[in-house]
């Protein structure tokens, strides 16, 4: 009886140790939600890779832009929502990131426009092609006194995203400039951006035209203003 008992017990215990390694191993094939789960690399951050690395789009088309982070170990990981996205401001298309979604990237006039991710001082970055030219626009007053002066502002604009200010970006003209002028902005100085774009001097009265261009591209409306 004590022979038979002991094999008995025996049997429950191997029984019971390949229910559970059953079990075990289910789960881990399963994962959490059918997600793997990766271990931590061990290598340092040694470049990021932006994707796609080129694209030429129409005005007011999103891009989405994907950041890779690479590791000294020969592992990569998604960084996208990670890094600081950004655009170079001497590009000479006209672009501004998504405040809403990571690496998303809108052109509004015509130009190549430089996409930029960094983590650090780990750095990719990518060329957009913008190929057209959203709605191109000025602001400003319709009449002016001889002797003051008049600011006037250009703006790019796509449906569905804020206005881009671009009076910094135009040429801007008068077609009468014995009666007005645009004054030139004041030259960068002691780390202090050039300032002063948009602005004309009324020079005596009459009337003239006020008009700016992006390149070859040209507002989609003019102002007409009466110096008096």
């Amino acid at each position: 009886m004590k022979k038979l008992k002991a094999v008995t017990e025996v049997g429950f215990f191997l029984v019971m140790s390949a229910l559970l390694l059953g079990c075990g191993k289910g789960e881990d094939d399963e994962g959490d939600g059918g997600e793997t789960v990766l271990p931590p690399t061990t290598g340092t951050l040694v470049s990021i890779t932006l994707a796609p690395s080129s694209s030429a789009v129409p005005a007011c088309t999103p891009v989405q832009f994907s950041a890779t982070a690479n590791y000294s170990d020969g592992s990569t990981a998604p960084a996208t929502d990670i890094v600081q996205w950004g655009i170079d401001l001497a590009s000479s298309g006209v672009a501004q990131m998504s405040a809403t979604a990571s690496g998303v990237v809108i052109g509004f006039l015509p130009g190549m426009v430089e996409v930029h991710a960094n983590s650090g001082y780990y750095y990719g970055s990518a060329v957009l092609n913008v190929t057209s030219a959203g709605t191109f626009s000025i602001t400003g007053p319709a009449s002016a006194v001889a002797g003051s002066s008049a600011v006037y502002a250009a703006t790019a604009t796509c449906s569905g995203y804020p206005a881009v200010d671009v009076s910094n970006k135009v040429i801007w003209d008068s077609s009468n400039k014995l009666t007005a002028d645009f004054i030139p902005p004041l030259a960068a100085s002691s780390g202090v951006a050039e300032v002063g774009y948009g602005i004309v001097s009324a020079v005596a009265a009459g009337p003239t035209n006020i008009t700016a261009t992006f390149g070859s591209q040209a507002t989609s409306n003019s102002i007409s203003l009466q110096v008096q």
